[in-house]
């Protein structure tokens, strides 16, 4: 592979076209043969690569010497954050799928979220004074937003050649007309901006939520076709900004599966909530939209959101030459439990294929785009007869059917024990049965204190308490220290901290739940987010969330729900505990943990695996449990010396063998990359990163080293 040899840092909030501009300028490569070798074959002359790049990204990335964040790096060159506003959590795999992913039939281009490119004039001034040269900003560029967030002005839209946009010439930019006011333009530019610098992301199923929450407790309703929504919103200061008809956004697009325009969105939220950090407290999350892994079987990194990560998507280097087919198989096997067989040819996203559904034994047709991404199932799914919805939920508790008209209706169901009645959804009630009415009115920021110490002890810390079902509390993970912010119900289903939590397969599960139970509990039925679970003794059956199962199997108190022995609960080890049992017999063999990156052992890239332990230590990420069980091994945690002097030495023996100082860029020495590596010394030296000792062993070498 080509590697790029000068790596620049973006500047504040630039766009990544503009940086990937810059980088084909600071490289001295014209932009269209930059853009072929480095990101996608396709953009092999000058306005083939669209304004919102995406195809490429992470290929380019892999050509830096210098290791970056690919996660990190993307979010800050886009406005993916703020986009995912709009975006539900099955349309945001598609979107990184797009940046982190070779281009296939299971990976084809999504629509950007621009086309245009926009430049602010007075922002291409001060440019030009502090950087002495023009850029395209981020936040220029985001959905519906007409002027510069900083300094109020119109911004210019790029009407010249394709491709030329970075040559910033002032006479390919013209102004943008519009019929929304001056002051409607400047509240929505500062209202985004906020939401983009708090860095907060989201999904458009959160917000949803949200929104039509609000509407209910404000009296808003569709009963009257939001008649008083609309009468309400005509008063508002900023009432032009909704330009569309009210009724069909809340009763038909806003309930889409799909992408809902992020313009219609926006200045609903900033007509509900005025104050835009009220917005973000509800959205609050201090961990990355698009995560990194380490593939447990190729030792490789790879980027993608947590959600695509809960689906089975797998590693992308693994998988770059499994057939399609075989891939849309194991994710439909995986994202609905077996539930599900591709009965007819994957032909692409947008072919119609056939599924076989499991459940009723029929075959229908159906897009895998739809089935992947827009949650489109079996018709025999939505259709629920009312015995079948009386037998479902009186089969939970102490619950009566009062109304029932349909699964897509509003149900009314009654709560024997406290003889309250309440509306609710079926399928929400189904997945997460329990009475609204006591749970709403009887909790206490003291009960709820409480609960949370039955459940988990002294591993988690309630920083800010319960207010009500709809405010978030804060909780801290005192092994890692992480605060996070969780649904009050969300905790008491089982949702614990996403870096500690462990994850089990189902049959672990299967497994841990029959033995702590002496085989009292059998699994019946799986599903997405609930299982059917039959009591042996009691003939009774049990509706669980799988991460609930596992927080009754392990909370430190007698469980309410199941009748377990939590003593006997077999936990599974985790990769971290295999990798650390191998590096133990490691240190059995050669009375030492101390070995290069590449090191194999038994098979396995043990290390890759120290390296990356380091990684965490200097970074602050490292566990305290497993800091502390590493320390005991006498675990050197600043190894990269060592590493450093090992590639020395195997520089010094180039010199003595070859009698050459010069070292080719590409030069492969002890089937390492040496040149790469001298490469990399040169560039730190350049970037005064490079210590006085290494530059003066270096120069033992090679007075010249760095000329």
């Amino acid at each position: 592979m080509s590697h790029i040899p000068v790596f620049k840092s973006p500047f504040p909030n630039e766009l990544l076209y503009s940086w990937v501009h810059r980088l084909a300028e600071e490289n001295e490569l014209q932009f269209s043969l930059f853009a072929k070798t480095f990101i996608h074959p396709t953009y092999n002359r000058i306005g083939t690569m669209p304004a919102d790049i995406r195809f490429g990204f992470y290929r380019m990335c892999e050509c830096f010497y210098t290791s970056v964040d690919s996660g990190k790096l993307y979010e800050s060159l886009t406005n993916i954050t703020f986009e995912s506003l709009a975006l539900t959590r099955d349309m945001q795999i598609r979107c990184t799928n797009n940046a982190f992913r070779t281009k296939n039939l299971l990976n084809v281009p999504m629509s950007g979220f621009f086309q245009t490119l926009y430049m602010c004039p007075e922002c291409f001034e001060e440019d030009i004074k502090q950087y002495k040269r023009p850029y395209f900003h981020r936040e220029h560029h985001m959905s519906g937003v007409k002027v510069c967030p900083h300094h109020h002005c119109a911004l210019l839209e790029y009407k010249g050649k394709r491709g030329h946009a970075c040559e910033f010439k002032k006479e390919n930019f013209h102004s943008v007309k519009t019929e929304i006011s001056n002051e409607s333009l400047d509240a929505y530019a500062d209202y985004a901006y906020t939401i983009l610098k708090s860095g907060y992301h989201s999904d458009a199923e959160t917000i949803r939520e949200l929104i039509y929450k609000t509407l209910k407790k404000r009296g808003y309703s569709a009963n009257d076709h939001y008649q008083s929504l609309k009468a309400d919103i005509k008063k508002w200061a900023y009432y032009d900004l909704i330009n569309f008809s009210v009724e069909k956004f809340f009763m038909i697009t806003f309930l889409s599966p799909t992408y809902t325009d992020m313009e219609n969105i926006l200045p609903v939220c900033m007509f509900l909530f005025p104050d835009v950090n009220k917005l973000l407290e509800y959205i609050k999350t201090n961990k990355p939209l698009i995560h990194q892994y380490i593939c447990k079987d190729c030792n490789q990194v790879y980027y993608m959101t947590e959600h695509a990560h809960s689906r089975g998507w797998k590693c992308p280097h693994c998988t770059q030459y499994v057939p399609e087919e075989k891939q849309l198989k194991d994710l439909i096997n995986n994202m609905t439990l077996g539930h599900y067989n591709l009965q007819g040819n994957f032909l692409g996203l947008n072919t119609p294929t056939e599924f076989y559904h499991c459940s009723c034994k029929t075959i229908t047709r159906l897009k895998p785009r739809s089935f992947l991404f827009e949650g489109v199932r079996c018709m025999c799914e939505s259709t629920v007869t009312k015995a079948e919805a009386k037998n479902n939920i009186e089969s939970l508790g102490d619950f009566k059917l009062i109304n029932y008209t349909g699964t897509l209706s509003p149900i009314t169901v009654k709560h024997l024990t406290c003889a309250q009645t309440f509306v609710c959804n079926y399928h929400k009630f189904i997945n997460f049965p329990g009475c609204r009415i006591c749970n709403a009115s009887d909790m206490t920021d003291t009960l709820y204190e409480q609960r949370v110490k039955d459940l988990v002890g002294d591993e988690y810390s309630i920083i800010k308490g319960f207010v009500d079902q709809h405010t978030k509390v804060s909780i801290r993970h005192e092994e890692c220290g992480t605060i996070q912010y969780y649904k009050p119900s969300s905790f008491l289903d089982g949702q614990r901290c996403p870096y500690c939590h462990k994850t089990y397969t189902r049959e672990q599960i299967c497994d841990m739940l029959k033995y702590a139970s002496d085989n009292r509990y059998e699994v019946k039925q799986f599903g997405a987010n609930v299982w059917t679970i039959k009591d042996l003794k009691t003939d009774n059956l049990l509706r669980l969330p799988p991460a609930k199962i596992i927080q009754e199997l392990l909370r430190p108190t007698p469980s309410p729900i199941l009748d377990v022995d939590q003593s006997k609960v077999y936990l599974p080890k985790s990769y971290w505990e295999k990798m650390f049992d191998l590096l133990v017999e490691y240190k059995e063999e050669t009375n030492s943990v101390s070995m290069s990156k590449r090191t194999i052992y038994k098979g396995k890239n043990l290390g890759q695996w120290c390296y990356r332990q380091r990684q965490l230590y200097h970074s602050g990420q490292l566990k305290p449990t497993r800091l502390t069980l590493l320390k005991k091994l006498d675990f050197n945690f600043n190894n990269l010396d060592d590493e450093w002097l090992r590639r020395f030495e195997q520089y010094e023996r180039f010199v003595k063998e070859t009698g050459h100082l010069h070292v080719h860029r590409r030069e492969d020495y002890e089937g390492e990359h040496l040149g790469a590596w001298i490469q990399t010394q040169k560039l730190r030296f350049k970037e005064g990163k490079l210590s006085d000792f290494r530059v003066e062993k270096l120069k033992s070498i090679n007075p010249n080293f760095f000329n």
